[in-house]
Parts: C-alpha cells; sequence; structure tokens
C-alpha cells in the first residue's frame, strides 16, 4: 500500500509505512494521474 501510495506522493514514505498499524484501510482519490486525498477509514 505504501509503495503505491508513495509513487504518486512521495510524502508517504518509510516513515508513515513505519506509523501505520496493521491492518489499515486508505481511501484515495485521484483526479487523473494525481493524487488529491487520502482518507484513513480504518485502523
Amino acid at each position: 500500500m505504501t509503495l503505491i501510495m508513495n509513487y504518486f506522493d512521495n510524502r508517504y514514505d518509510f516513515e508513515f509505512w513505519e506509523s501505520t498499524s496493521m491492518p489499515d484501510i486508505y481511501k484515495l482519490e485521484f483526479e487523473e494521474q494525481k493524487l488529491i486525498e487520502v482518507v484513513r477509514l480504518w485502523r
């Protein structure tokens, strides 16, 4: 998940991955090929 998020926005890096709990569920919203919103749905 973090690798996909990082592909579109480099703020989602290793430190972000370390801060996640598993399982986590995020909703990613795109406009064209641009990531415009990330919402954490489950932690």
